[in-house]
């Protein structure tokens, strides 16, 4: 029998992490020839966050090659009460000083660590990660660090994490240590940003599993351009491929049309005698009804097809905060004038003229029962007194022709994913040949079913000229991989711009410009109260990104696998969340060698010792 000791040790990446000499409880080293790319160093792959309750997994590992495997942690709750289940993580992952971090919360790029400075990240998946994936590198190697689980099924959220180690995990610096984790429930130290909104809990009799696949390749001595293929991708390919196979592809047809979008109504015109803020007196549809607006646009020509209204009822002069409001078609029953929405010279006429009419749905996934309330609650599909009032606002915004809408805020905090998928099916069940697009960008199980957005403008000092204010410089590079055929949209405006320097000529060739450049790396351009027109809006229609920026290779698993399964209770398993000694297991079992380096002949390797000494082996 042998000894095991769990300590729980100070760490820069989180308050604290489990220290430990299980051999079942450590992550198999990686080694590219005598480079180390993981040391276990003693760090417990499960973590229960300092709660005494949580279920302690049976860890299953896979190894492919040198340089991938998979660990898939079972959870069994044997006792009568819901469980939690803790934090699950890779590491020590032995980078080094510097890395670079491929950036997918809510854009696509690449940002620079360095190990004495860095604040790592914490993304909440399902929401501001676009899939549960970790890819860092230093100079030498790209790794890889995929979460597998079903989402759908499981109905909980999960952090990922990547943070710096410290004390005995930390290394040398040409090895200093680094951590990727899924906090698969909230940390002690979670703020609004980092919080699980739905955590995992396990239920009495219940197992659930986790796969953390991990792969490795060598970095080029020259990285892709933003436009080549992006090889470093096929580091993913086993959540690609887990991914594909739950979900499919894209379930919607692309749209390919730039949108022209416009408000009916501002926040800067709210005035003791104009209440919701509606835009030109002799246009105001509080006064003379909608039917001067709607055959404004429908007649004027700025090269688009299409045209989505923002604010269609108009703005709170209340609660501003709240703003853009929910009830973006009910607010025409509060006036004659208002109602006149969906007379047949207001905006049915748009669809009548050949454009495509859409309306901005404000706070989309939030309720509210009457106008200039200052209380919402989440929108819930199964309450039938929201699902009556989310009918009464389709059936508005049909009859008034609208075939686009957009969701404001149609995110997993206000309402988790798997409501949002059946919710979204029921809407296009009922309403056929609506489409429905999300924001803020949606998570990869999301944008699957419906078309997401972002924002592509800003202002940078990442760039100069005219680059300056274009936030999205790279593809959707993970989206491309996992969802090809996706639909992304870039809003676009001038007024942040012409703030940043009013001096600025904003004409209809910048413009033409400006949305190109979005719809070169993938996005469909939407301009937003830009009232110039384009010169070809053919042109405008965004690259199929994935055709040139996937792998030129999916990574191959190999078929040499071998599955290294947890000894009789040798610290696998349900031990009632016990933080403190654990004994069991036999010395001679098969985990012992994930202490060792791979055995090569003629070869060096270097292991931390828990007391933080290197140590030399020679293999002959």
């Amino acid at each position: 029998m042998i000894a095991v000791l769990v300590l729980v040790l100070a760490a820069s990446a989180a308050a604290s992490q489990p220290y430990t000499t299980d051999p079942a409880m450590l992550a198999p080293p990686m080694y590219d020839g005598d480079i180390p790319l993981i040391e276990p160093r003693g760090m417990s792959l499960h973590d229960p966050l300092e709660r005494g309750n949580a279920v302690v997994p049976v860890i299953t590992r896979v190894r492919h090659d040198s340089m991938s495997y998979d660990l898939t942690f079972t959870f069994t709750n044997s006792l009568g009460t819901p469980r939690p289940l803790g934090r699950i993580s890779v590491g020590t992952l032995a980078l080094g000083r510097n890395i670079t971090v491929y950036d997918h919360q809510q854009e696509s790029r690449f940002a620079d660590m360095n190990h004495d400075t860095a604040l790592g990240y914490r993304w909440t998946y399902p929401g501001t990660a676009y899939s549960p994936v970790m890819v860092l590198m230093n100079q030498t190697h790209i790794v890889g660090v995929s979460l597998q689980y079903p989402v759908m099924d499981y109905k909980h959220g999960t952090l990922v994490r990547l943070g710096r180690l410290g004390g005995v995990f930390k290394g040398p610096p040409e090895a200093y240590g680094w951590m990727v984790a899924f906090d698969l429930n909230n940390a002690p130290a979670t703020n609004q940003h980092t919080e699980i909104r739905h955590e995992a809990l396990l239920q009495p009799g219940e197992s659930k599993s986790y796969t953390i696949s991990v792969r490795a390749i060598k970095r080029p001595s020259i990285m892709p351009d933003a436009m080549a293929r992006q090889d470093w991708l096929s580091v993913l390919e086993p959540y690609k491929e887990y991914f594909s196979g739950l979900y499919g592809s894209v379930q919607y047809e692309r749209r390919t049309k730039p949108i022209f979008g416009a408000e009916i109504a501002n926040g800067h015109a709210i005035g003791p005698s104009n209440l919701r803020g509606f835009y030109g007196n002799e246009l105001r549809p509080d006064r003379v009804g909608f039917a001067p607006i709607a055959s404004r646009y429908a007649n004027q020509d700025y090269g688009y097809d299409n045209v989505l209204f923002w604010a269609p009822s108009g703005l709170f002069d209340q609660y501003r905060g709240l703003n853009y409001p929910s009830l973006f078609t009910a607010g025409w029953l509060d006036s004659t004038k208002l109602r006149s929405a969906t007379d047949s010279n207001a905006f049915p006429i748009i669809p009548q003229r050949g454009k495509e009419l859409g309306f901005w749905w404000g706070r989309s996934a939030r309720y509210m029962d009457r106008w200039n309330d200052n209380e919402s609650e989440p929108l819930d599909p199964d309450n039938p007194r929201h699902m009556q009032q989310v009918h009464l606002q389709m059936d508005l915004a049909t009859d008034a022709g609208a075939t686009m809408i957009g969701l404001d805020a149609f995110t997993h905090q206000n309402m988790p994913v798997w409501k949002q998928k059946p919710y979204i099916e029921h809407l296009r069940n009922r309403y056929p040949g609506v489409t429905y697009t999300t924001e803020q960008l949606s998570s990869d199980v999301m944008h699957v079913v419906m078309p997401s957005s972002n924002r592509g403008y800003g202002v940078s000092d990442r760039s100069t000229g005219e680059m300056r204010y274009h936030r999205l410089e790279r593809p959707l590079y993970l989206a491309d991989y996992i969802v090809p055929g996706h639909e992304t949209w870039a809003f676009w405006r001038y007024a942040e711009i012409l703030d940043d320097d009013p001096a600025q000529v904003i004409d209809s060739e910048r413009v033409q410009r400006d949305l190109e450049r979005l719809a070169r790396l993938g996005y469909l351009p939407v301009t937003h109260g830009v009232a110039i027109k384009i010169l070809d809006a053919d042109a405008l229609a965004p690259d199929e990104t994935w055709r040139f920026t996937s792998p030129s290779s999916d990574g191959d698993s190999g078929d040499d696998s071998t599955v290294d399964e947890p000894g009789d209770g040798n610290g696998g398993g349900d031990d009632k969340g016990n933080s403190g000694d654990r004994g069991g297991g036999d010395d001679s079992g098969d985990d012992s060698d994930e202490f060792e380096p791979p055995s090569r002949p003629e070869r060096v390797y270097y292991i931390t010792l828990p007391n933080g000494r290197r140590l030399k082996i020679v293999s002959r």
